[in-house]
């Protein structure tokens, strides 16, 4: 997890704790979860660190279709 102030409020990068926007909005896990009980505290501590709207996940396509590319390889998400 990425923790960042933006003009919005804090932003964080998840990652993998849900791959996609709607994991983190329906808490619905990633499929491969090794260790339910780590995950579920993982998962607890990045929506408690940032509003749903400015928890980005690891790999939602949504990523590259709904924010602005800045540069090559580079999305502006906040």
């Amino acid at each position: 997890m990425v923790r960042v102030n933006t003009a919005k409020g804090p932003a964080v990068v998840g990652s993998d704790c849900a791959h996609v926007f709607r994991g983190y909005r329906e808490d619905n896990p990633s499929v491969f979860i090794m260790d339910m009980p780590a995950w579920i505290r993982s998962f607890d501590k990045v929506k408690s660190k940032a509003a749903i709207d400015l928890i980005f996940p690891g790999h939602d396509i949504l990523m590259d279709q709904n924010y602005p590319k800045v540069a090559e390889g580079v999305t502006q998400l906040v």
